[in-house]
């Protein structure tokens, strides 16, 4: 990594406490009871407060003395399954009594004169760093990384003014990540409500809903795998949906293409998965061929959003229609059986609309969530190198 020419290079060791923590999730009653700061505690979490709900287990005195934790100690993971998921940091973003670090995890305790922990942490998740780490790590079914590994690594290092600078501003976008994200989880479960309210059959009845047969409204169209599939080489042909990997947060992914025509779907058709998982939904932005794994549904009559959005209710009570052993499935008999009740035309459309205005709006969060993201790892990259510098 090139930095500028006032920045100095230094060994993570001499400028820092590093440790392997040994502390395992056994409690016994001679020992104190901790709480732990556990492996995923640390994946899935770039701040670590006193919010998270820690592993209760039980420590030695030695071990409680050598392994807790404290505000601005950057933690680590040292062992995963892949190369690539190895090395996750996080930063200790408060005081929490008694918080032990637990196995499979390394600290860092910066020297605050030296080194700021929340820039340390950022320069942890560092492509070239990252990426030193990747190189690195030992083994076959699990890898790790050495003590050696933390300790001998060479990190850039501007004046500290500099570092917090650094900090402040990642932060701050960190901080509109976080609140956006948690908007997001809020208008999810707001739109679950709205589809529990909305969608079950007595308030439907009381609309003067009808009972019937999924196969009485709808054309149910099985698909079937053509036989020459290009896995997105050249873009020739037709898109080919053919299973639940192709359908990710309701939309179609284009990933597969092929030149011969089985079966198709047409634009705003239902995509349904029919095969293991059974029940992903999607609406279909395109004309396309549609392959074993799923099925398109077009109402016959009435309002084909009603329709969708009822699909997204049902999406996790397919259980009792599944038939299969080591892959379940289910049959277009069973499908086209299916039973749901559908109010009149005028209520449909309400219904329609309310559920889709509330997609719109997570859809426009999601989209502003992956600017912000976006935005955040081009600000490392410019901040982290001194590509870009900041005024103090």
């Amino acid at each position: 990594m090139n930095i500028p020419k006032d920045w100095k290079k230094k060994k993570l060791k001499s400028i820092s406490t590093i440790l392997f923590s040994n502390v395992d999730k056994k409690s016994f009653p001679e020992e104190t009871p901790v709480m732990l700061c556990n492996y995923m505690d640390v994946y899935n979490n770039e701040y670590i407060t006193s919010k998270l709900n820690f592993m209760q287990a039980t420590a030695k005195e030695t071990e409680i003395k050598k392994f807790k934790l404290y505000k601005d100690d950057v933690i680590i993971t040292k062992d995963s399954e892949t190369q690539n998921d190895i090395a996750v940091p996080t930063v200790v973003a408060e005081n929490i009594d008694n918080l032990i670090c637990g196995y499979h995890l390394a600290f860092i305790r910066p020297n605050k004169e030296k080194l700021n922990s929340i820039y340390l942490m950022k320069l942890l998740q560092e492509h070239s760093i990252k990426h030193e780490f990747i190189r690195l790590a030992n083994g076959i079914t699990r890898f790790g990384l050495s003590t050696s590994t933390f300790k001998n690594l060479y990190i850039p290092l501007p004046p500290l003014p500099e570092q917090q600078k650094i900090a402040e501003i990642l932060s701050t976008w960190d901080k509109a990540i976080e609140t956006t994200t948690k908007l997001i989880q809020a208008k999810k479960t707001q739109k679950k409500a709205l589809m529990q309210s909305l969608m079950n059959d007595e308030f439907l009845i009381k609309k003067g809903g009808k009972k019937v047969k999924l196969g009485k409204i709808a054309e149910i169209n099985m698909g079937q795998s053509p036989s020459s599939i290009n896995y997105n080489e050249n873009k020739k042909g037709s898109i080919l949906i053919q299973g639940n990997a192709d359908i990710k947060n309701r939309k179609i992914k284009q990933r597969y293409w092929t030149t011969q025509i089985t079966k198709e779907c047409e634009v705003n058709d239902i995509i349904l998965t029919v095969r293991a998982p059974v029940g992903a939904v999607a609406l279909s932005n395109y004309k396309a061929c549609i392959g074993r794994g799923v099925c398109a549904i077009r109402m016959k009559e009435g309002k084909q959003n009603y329709l969708y959005h009822w699909l997204v209710f049902f999406e996790n009570k397919w259980k009792k229609y599944e038939q299969g052993s080591t892959f379940t499935a289910i049959n277009s008999f069973d499908l086209k059986k299916l039973k749901l009740v559908i109010p009149p035309l005028e209520d449909q459309t309400r219904i329609a609309e309310i559920l889709t205005t509330a997609d719109k709006e997570i859809e426009t969060l999601e989209k502003y969530l992956s600017k912000l993201q976006e935005q955040k790892k081009g600000l490392m990259q410019q901040l982290l190198t001194g590509k870009k510098r900041v005024v103090v």
